[in-house]
């Protein structure tokens, strides 16, 4: 992991090479690009680069709360059954992290779950501009980028601290997480 990654990654991601940390920081570049695309069309006044920002931001809430289950998961075999339950759904995946670590039951993570599963449910409407059948995938929803940035960033600031009651490889990382 490289050092600007470490630096902004929670604790139970940097601890070694160890359960989660894969999914966290994919997850991450992709939060990444978001905020360079962000960056990018509010120069030009929304024109249409949301949508691949608003994907981002949907696959890194996707990867984020994979890493949280992957975490969680006690053998390779649980997660790809998770993982084959789940798909790409956000909301079966958040549920199963809540039900998995309680801390993550916040109103602003739920909003943007929502928020995210209903614009996007499967992860295909925003990486395309219509589906198969020529129904146009990317004018359904109006929203504000500025708002919902806000919105994504808290609920992202909330995911990455849940850690606290997780064993860890060394006492200091126990202190890092409370």
């Amino acid at each position: 992991m490289t050092d600007e990654l470490q630096d902004n990654a929670p604790w139970w991601c940097v601890i070694g090479w160890h359960r989660g940390q894969k999914f966290f920081t994919t997850a991450l570049y992709y939060k990444t690009a978001a905020d360079v695309l962000f960056d990018e069309f509010r120069r030009n006044r929304y024109d249409g680069r949301e949508f691949p920002w608003l994907f981002c931001w949907r696959h890194t809430f996707e990867l984020i709360l994979k890493a949280v289950l992957d975490r969680q998961k006690r053998s390779a075999s649980q997660m790809e059954n998770l993982l084959n339950t789940c798909g790409h759904g956000l909301r079966s995946l958040y549920a199963e992290a809540k039900r998995q670590v309680p801390q993550l039951c916040d109103s602003q993570i739920d909003g943007v779950i929502t928020f995210l599963d209903e614009t996007d449910p499967t992860g295909m409407a925003l990486r395309y501009p219509h589906s198969k059948k020529g129904k146009d995938l990317l004018n359904q929803t109006g929203f504000d980028p500025l708002e919902k940035r806000n919105e994504f960033g808290q609920a992202w600031e909330s995911i990455c601290s849940w850690g606290v009651d997780f064993p860890c490889e060394n006492s200091g990382a126990a202190e890092r997480g409370s």
